[in-house]
């Protein structure tokens, strides 16, 4: 399904993808979370990490890319939605799109030292977090008792990710 919203935005265009992942254990949430935080941070097929930094740069005014859990209003089902988004000068709509699809498709996973730099540096983000919102972690932690939502968002980006990723990076 394609939408698309004709607004004036002035020559910029937002995009976002979309997708549905259900089939994971729990903890396998944790690294799903990771490796979409990776995106645009490793190398791919036609570019190392810097040059593919200064291409998003020149092409890309925005990048992100992650997951999360969201419930339906309607049904209350817990959906696993995973997400790029983008934003780039209507002229440079083409260029943005080959490289959205270089990033999700050729990401090279394979230089374990930076994969294991990137994920030091996140989690010194999540005690970074601990300081500034304790309180919102310490609750979704409870509510991971409760709730299908917070369970999968303690396990992707809450204190349980946090030991997982914590125990990984120092062994």
């Amino acid at each position: 399904t394609v939408l698309k919203h004709d607004v004036n935005t002035d020559g910029i265009s937002y995009v976002t993808l979309y997708g549905e992942i259900n089939d994971l254990k729990l903890r396998d949430y944790t690294i799903l979370t990771q490796l979409m935080a990776m995106l645009g941070r490793l190398p791919t097929a036609h570019y190392d990490v810097v040059s593919l930094t200064r291409k998003i740069k020149s092409i890309l005014g925005d990048f992100s890319s992650g997951f999360s859990p969201v419930r339906t209003f309607k049904d209350r089902k817990v959906r696993r939605i995973y997400s790029v988004s983008w934003s780039s000068l209507h002229r440079n709509d083409e260029e943005a799109i080959e490289l959205i699809k270089e990033i999700i498709y050729t990401t090279d996973v394979s230089d374990k030292q930076l994969i294991l730099d990137i994920l030091k540096q996140n989690v010194f983000v999540l005690e970074q977090t601990f300081s500034n919102s304790g309180h919102s972690l310490a609750l979704t932690r409870a509510l991971a008792h409760s709730s299908a939502a917070a369970a999968i968002s303690e396990n992707s980006a809450g204190y349980e990710a946090y030991r997982y990723l914590k125990d990984l990076v120092t062994t």
